[in-house]
């Protein structure tokens, strides 16, 4: 099943299965960019661990950024998880 937020401004029940199948239709675009997103999230856990990130004096709006960065990632993620149905 797929994140309601795919369904938003759909009034009616023909407007849910057309967004559906648009979506579903663009799923191995989707699936491109949901691997695209899930190596870059890697990546800022692997540079949050570095000790080179704590060597500045702005290291905490380095970590904030990192953070939100990190949350958009994931809400982005949660978009993208079409399930295995259409």
């Amino acid at each position: 099943m797929i994140n309601v937020q795919w369904y938003k401004g759909c009034k009616t029940p023909q407007a849910k299965k057309d967004r559906k199948e648009m979506v579903f239709s663009a799923k191995p675009t989707l699936t491109l960019l949901k691997e695209l997103l899930v190596k870059r999230v890697k990546e800022i856990d692997t540079n949050a661990l570095t000790k080179a990130g704590y060597d500045t004096p702005a290291w905490a709006y380095l970590q904030a950024d990192t953070i939100g960065s990190k949350r958009a990632y994931l809400e982005v993620l949660s978009l993208l998880d079409l399930g295995d149905t259409k």
